[in-house]
C-alpha cells in the first residue's frame, strides 16, 4: 500500500540532483558510488521524507485494515467487534487512538526530517 509510491518519489528525488554539480563530479572523474553518496542521496532526501510523511497514516490504515480482516486481533478487530455490538464509546475511543497514533508518527517523520536536511540539505530544511 506505501511501498510503490514511496518508490517512485524516491526514484524522482534521485533524478533530482542538481546539474552543475554533476558537471563539477564529471570534471574530477568521480566515479558512480561517489555521485550517489555526495550528489543523488542528498537531492533526493526531501522526496525521501515527503514519502515517509505520506505513507505513515497509510501504514496505520493498512495495519488496522489487516488487523480487522486477517488476524481477527488487534485494534481493527476491536473497532470492528465494537461497532457490530454498538459499543460506540469503545469504536470512538479506538478511532482517537489510531488517529493519534498516525499524527504522533507523522509528527516524528517531520522532526526527523527537519534535523537531517538541517545537515544535508540547509536550503530545504524547513525552520
Amino acid at each position: 500500500m506505501v511501498f510503490f509510491p514511496s518508490f517512485v518519489a524516491c526514484l524522482h528525488g534521485l533524478r533530482q540532483a542538481p546539474g552543475q554539480i554533476m558537471d563539477v563530479f564529471d570534471s574530477y572523474a568521480a566515479g558512480p558510488i561517489s555521485r550517489l553518496i555526495h550528489v543523488r542521496i542528498p537531492a533526493m532526501l526531501p522526496a525521501f521524507f515527503a514519502a515517509a510523511r505520506m505513507s505513515v497514516p497509510a501504514a496505520v490504515l493498512a495495519v488496522t485494515v489487516i488487523e480487522w480482516l486477517a488476524t481477527g486481533r488487534g485494534i481493527g478487530s476491536l473497532m470492528a467487534l465494537s461497532a457490530s455490538l454498538s459499543d460506540y464509546d469503545m469504536l470512538w475511543a479506538s478511532v482517537v487512538a489510531v488517529a493519534l497514533l498516525s499524527v504522533l508518527c507523522h509528527a516524528a517523520v517531520a522532526m526527523l526530517e527537519r534535523r537531517v536536511l538541517r545537515v544535508f540539505a540547509a536550503e530545504q530544511a524547513v525552520t
